[in-house]
């Protein structure tokens, strides 16, 4: 909004670290000195109202080894199981049905995810929204599985594709650009193998015919004799819908 003043910060780095500490100031007649890190991990100091700005420096200065080591408390403790919209949610990773489970870090955790069989743990902090982490981490997972789709489909194509890509597509699985290159559809990953690699052939033949008449469709068939039962069971899977992550 504008005219609204920048929050008050001092910052200041201890053994190599930088720290960052929130200046709230009171007016209140007997206000003190106080520092504290709340359970976010975040790291306030409370001074008189009127205190010169060199003044507080100063103090956050004197403090910065006891700041240092609580901070670095509040961030090692383990994460507490938070329930939420996605929590106990099963989705579809390659064919394999996954149960969700979101934990929620204290402090301002990097957000992780981790595979046990079929469970499928994800570490956020309060302000993360478990379902982007997650589709953040299945486009990452993608990249290489669909990389080894490629090569091993294109020979049967009788093509040599250039870079492959995953990017977000709203409407679509895949598309090729002039240059060679192939971009999936990072919800792939939520699909059956034996589906993915009908999206696969699908756009490895696009770069033989860029249009879908009958020279195409004889290529796709040709490299891939059962291609219409994988691509009926697409139109059924996008009819039913996939789970809604974003």
């Amino acid at each position: 909004m504008a005219g609204q003043s920048a929050p008050e910060v001092v910052r200041l780095r201890h053994n190599g670290v930088a720290l960052e500490v929130a200046v709230v100031r009171s007016s209140a007649r007997h206000a003190s000195y106080a520092l504290q890190v709340l359970e976010g991990g975040e790291a306030i100091v409370r001074v008189p109202l009127r205190t010169p700005k060199r003044d507080v420096q100063t103090f956050v200065e004197s403090k910065a080894a006891w700041l240092a080591a609580a901070l670095e408390r509040v961030a090692a403790r383990p994460p507490v199981e938070e329930p939420g919209d996605m929590d106990g949610a099963i989705i579809p990773i390659w064919g394999v049905d996954h149960t969700i489970k979101v934990l929620l870090a204290i402090g301002r955790p990097r957000p992780k995810v981790t595979v046990d069989d079929t469970k499928l743990a994800v570490m956020v902090g309060i302000m993360d929204a478990p379902g982007r982490v997650i589709a953040r981490w299945l486009a990452a997972q993608a990249v290489p599985r669909l990389r080894a789709l490629v090569d091993q489909w294109s020979p049967a194509v009788g093509v040599s594709p250039g870079a492959v890509l995953v990017r977000e597509q709203k409407t679509r699985w895949g598309s090729c650009a002039h240059d060679g290159s192939i971009r999936f559809n990072w919800r792939l990953a939520l699909l059956d193998p034996w589906v993915v690699e009908g999206v696969v052939v699908h756009e490895l033949c696009h770069l033989l015919e860029a249009n879908h008449g009958p020279a195409f469709w004889e290529h796709v068939v040709r490299a891939q004799p059962d291609h219409m039962a994988r691509r009926k069971r697409l139109r059924e899977i996008e009819k039913a819908g996939l789970p809604n992550l974003l």
